[in-house]
């Protein structure tokens, strides 16, 4: 016997509650109402324009004062440490480049 599927109809706002107007389909998952996406987007746009600052600041100062004059070193450690589930690339191709599963195609 199968299972009964069940399907929501998502008519109620994911961050408030509120009940967004219904539609003719079924809403495969939650969506937010107008004025809880227009505060998301509007805080996105003062991150955004920290962003764009910053930006404005970085590009006139030199690079000494940015500090990218200092040189990045490993932990010496790093260069004793055993490396677990390290990947090993084979080829699946031969000389004549046709894969293995075609060169084996009439077994």
């Amino acid at each position: 016997m199968a299972r009964p599927i069940t399907r929501f109809a998502h008519n109620q706002c994911v961050e408030c509650g509120a009940d967004i107007g219904k539609v003719i389909y079924i809403r495969p998952f939650a969506k937010m109402c107008t004025d809880c996406k227009t505060n998301a987007w509007s805080g996105n746009a003062e991150v955004k324009k920290v962003l764009h600052e910053l930006r404005q600041r970085n590009s006139k100062m030199t690079p000494k004062e940015l500090g990218e004059d200092e040189k990045f070193e490993d932990d010496p450690r790093a260069e004793k440490e055993i490396q677990y589930g390290r990947v090993t690339k084979r080829e699946t191709t031969l000389s004549n480049n046709a894969t293995l599963i075609e060169r084996n195609f009439h077994v």
